[in-house]
């Protein structure tokens, strides 16, 4: 919704003018933009997860291939290798 948009609305009712009508329609754009702001947060935070999760598996990977366990520790026999 944009503020011209919400011009029209004022102007197509039967009192444009009116206080109560302006505060309707601010309260709709409030709503509105307090809505967009939260799902935009919500959408930013889950993928932050998921770059945290992929942060996660490059390093298990590398340990992998470098011969560690899960927490690092270089695992006996297992050839190192460069990455």
């Amino acid at each position: 919704m944009t503020p011209n948009r919400l011009e029209e609305i004022q102007k197509a009712t039967a009192y444009p003018d009116s206080q109560s009508v302006k505060l309707a329609l601010f309260t709709v754009w409030s709503e509105t933009e307090r809505h967009i702001t939260t799902r935009a947060g919500g959408v930013i935070t889950a993928l932050e997860a998921q770059v945290e999760q992929q942060k996660i598996e490059i390093k298990r990977l590398e340990n992998l291939v470098q011969g560690r366990d899960i927490d690092g520790v270089l695992i006996p026999g297992k050839p190192l290798r460069q990455l």
